[in-house]
C-alpha cells in the first residue's frame, strides 16, 4: 500500500467530549497512568506478564489476563470493567517474537 492510498489516522478525541460516567472517567485514568508508566520503564519486574491498575496502583500481575482478572476480582472485589490492564512485554518482544500469550 503506497502512502497516498493509506488509510489516514483518526482525530484525535478529547477526553472531555467523550461521555463518560464517573466510573469511566477513573478508569480512563488509571490507562493513562499504566501506559506512562509502561513507558517509562517502571513495570519491567512484569515482564512478560500481564498487569492490573486500579486508582493509579498495581493490583496484581499474572501470565494469564484471565487468571489476573479472576484474582483481583476474587481478592480485592473489583471487575474487569473497572481494571486496567496491560501486558509488559519481556526483553524478546511481546511472546517472546511470537503470539500474544493466553
Amino acid at each position: 500500500m503506497s502512502a497516498s492510498s493509506a488509510a489516514p489516522n483518526p482525530p484525535a478525541v478529547e477526553v472531555e467530549s467523550l461521555d463518560l460516567t464517573e466510573e469511566g472517567r477513573r478508569t480512563l485514568a488509571d490507562v493513562a497512568w499504566m501506559h506512562e508508566e509502561l513507558r517509562l520503564g517502571r513495570f519491567a519486574g512484569y515482564a512478560d506478564e500481564y498487569v492490573g491498575v486500579f486508582e493509579k496502583q498495581v493490583v496484581g500481575h499474572n501470565a494469564s489476563l484471565r487468571q489476573l482478572r479472576a484474582d483481583v476480582e476474587r481478592d480485592r472485589g473489583i471487575g474487569p470493567a473497572r481494571l486496567a490492564t496491560t501486558f509488559v512485554p519481556g526483553p524478546k518482544g511481546i511472546g517472546g517474537g511470537g503470539a500474544w500469550p493466553a
